[in-house]
């Protein structure tokens, strides 16, 4: 039996194989534009801290990270068990070679870290941590990183941070896992989990560390822009762990990098004809130990081994051709008129969307953000699948005290009641609008009898000028400093007419602001939306805490001419009881 499994295996690996080659050579077909860079990356991987067991993976993780980014363009400047003076060391070398070069510096780290009074701290292999105090001079600040950077004069910063493991340095720690830090200007901060949380290091066997080994394979992907390639490795690292590790980011971009353009800075044939080389020397290795085994127990598993091995090479390699797919179809897109090509890919979307929307599967809604890790439906999709499939990570608290509400929790309960005043900056009237949520469940929730129908996340279905389809988005599922998202819903009017509604948003600030229902620490998020021929700006200030907007500046114009400029302030609200 054993023996007809390999056979079977081995079948599965030589398609495998034919498999690299054509998606080989379809990378090369792949095109995009991106500007000339200097890429200097940092990649550090320490296993064998002196105070602590000795990790399996972040060797692994490091080694393997540092040859996909030269692959893709980059110097790396590699450090392995480094002590505090190597770090340091490096630290300098790659800022001095990234001096007044416009350049892009990225650090990688993989290995135990901490945080302290909310300042994130690389470990040493040389430390030597007995208490609190030790942390900043045995330890290497990520802050000291961030300010080579920025003294270096890069254009763009990249920090990964698979820095989580659970660690024997609780004593020194403020809590476990990194402390949330809001990205700088021009830089993406990468976690392997969620801030105050811890990542898995994974075994002897796997090779890699969950999260590594996801972005790993995210890397290879040609076209993805950067905050595409983190939504889905925090996806399959959520999927792959069941919920007990999230990654999390914190973005300050103002540009679209592309670690793999397709163009100049990507897998050529000879790179992934080296992957397969080294994938098949991997396969028969597996096989042999599978032929040896002499017991039926250590057989199993070492057939077990292989079929696993071959399965993660097609899931690879299958993912690898899917983005080929799409970059294709996104060049294609290009040529075509604006219109034409937003409306191509709010209809492939929205088909999509329309086969998942009410599924109870959350394997369904995984599949649909790998798809649309940006699309015009994804926060949707992501709140439904929060709905679906709750986490139990720890909350960390911020620097400013703000525990938001969770993603995929009811924001709206039968009772809750809001009352607004309105002011029209125009000719200064002001009045005065109460909504009350007259019906209320998981998945609609209804204003004034049904005078507007929102669903959970807030999102309208009608009002007054009409119905939307999907939803028209105001709040996404959760929000950071930096997010920025996109929605487009169909909406018919109340004449009849219809219009594809577009509408960009962007998390600008966190602060407080003061309204006559009480002072909150509220998110400011700017959106521009287009409604036919009526052009809105909204500056809307949502409390995370309840995920409600206490505050809205509009604008609407038509035709370039100024409609109506209304401000709108929370005077009142009345929350129903909430279940405990």
């Amino acid at each position: 039996m054993y023996l007809m499994r390999i056979d079977k295996v081995a079948k599965l690996s030589s398609t495998v194989g034919k498999f690299v080659l054509v998606a080989a050579f379809a990378s090369i077909a792949a095109r995009a534009q991106a500007p000339v860079d200097i890429r200097i990356a940092l990649v550090i991987g320490n296993a064998a801290c002196q105070q602590a067991a000795l990790l399996y993976n972040p060797i692994n993780d490091a080694t393997a990270m540092a040859a996909t980014l030269k692959t893709l363009g980059f110097e790396v400047v590699q450090v392995k068990d480094g002590s505090l003076v190597q770090m340091k060391e490096a630290v300098q070398a790659v800022q001095a070679r990234l001096h007044k070069k416009n350049g892009i510096g990225v650090l990688y780290y993989a290995g135990h870290g901490l945080q302290l009074d909310f300042r994130n701290f690389l470990v040493p292999v040389d430390a030597n941590l007995s208490k609190a105090t030790d942390v900043p001079a045995q330890t290497l600040d990520v802050a000291v990183v961030i300010d080579a950077f920025k003294a270096a004069g890069n254009r763009m910063n990249i920090l990964v941070l698979d820095a989580c493991r659970d660690n024997p340095f609780s004593a020194s720690a403020t809590t476990k896992g990194l402390a949330p830090i809001d990205a700088p200007s021009g830089t993406f901060l990468a976690y392997a989990t969620a801030p105050g949380n811890v990542a898995e290091d994974g075994d002897v066997t796997s090779g890699n560390g969950l999260y590594t080994g996801h972005l790993i394979r995210e890397l290879q992907k040609p076209v993805t822009r950067i905050e595409d390639v983190f939504k889905r490795v925090r996806l399959q690292v959520r999927q792959d762990s069941a919920g007990r590790q999230i990654p999390w980011e914190s973005t300050s971009l103002e540009e679209d990098f592309y670690f793999n353009d397709g163009m100049k800075h990507t897998f050529r044939a000879e790179d992934l004809q080296r992957v397969s080389s080294m994938a098949s020397n991997r396969r028969e290795q597996l096989a042999t130990e599978a032929e040896r085994a002499v017991e039926a127990t250590a057989k199993q598993a070492a057939v077990k081994a292989l079929e696993d091995f071959l399965n993660t090479e097609l899931q690879r390699l299958k993912g690898l051709q899917t983005a080929l797919q799409q970059s294709k179809e996104a060049e294609r897109r290009k040529a075509l008129p604006v219109e034409q090509a937003r409306d191509e890919q709010f209809r492939a979307e929205k088909s999509d969307w329309d086969q998942v929307r009410l599924t109870k599967n959350p394997a369904d809604l995984y599949a649909f953000l790998k798809k649309y890790p940006a699309g015009s439906m994804s926060e949707l999709a992501q709140f439904e699948l929060d709905r679906l499939q709750q986490v139990a990570l720890k909350v960390q608290v911020g620097r400013e005290g703000v525990v938001p509400l969770a993603s995929g929790a009811r924001r709206f309960y039968l009772g809750d009641q809001i009352e607004y005043d309105i002011t029209n900056v125009m000719n200064g009237r002001m009045g005065r609008d109460r909504e009350t949520v007259t019906k209320a469940d998981d998945g609609r929730v209804e204003i004034n009898d049904g005078a507007e129908i929102l669903d959970q996340m807030g999102s309208k279905q009608k009002d007054r000028y009409g119905t939307y389809d999907p939803p028209l988005l105001l709040s996404p599922a959760e929000l950071a400093l930096g997010k920025k998202w996109t929605s487009s819903q169909e909406v018919t009017f109340s004449n009849g007419q219809r219009a594809l509604v577009t509408t960009e948003s962007e998390v600008q600030a966190l602060e407080d602001v003061t309204v006559p229902a009480g002072k909150f620490k509220a998110f400011r998020v700017a959106s521009r939306r287009n409604m036919g021929d009526l052009q809105v700006t909204e500056t809307r200030w949502i409390a995370p805490e309840l995920m409600w907007t206490v505050r809205v500046d509009r604008m609407e114009h038509r035709g370039g001419q100024l409609q109506r400029n209304l401000i709108v302030v929370v005077r009142s609200m009345k929350r129903a009881a909430r279940p405990t």
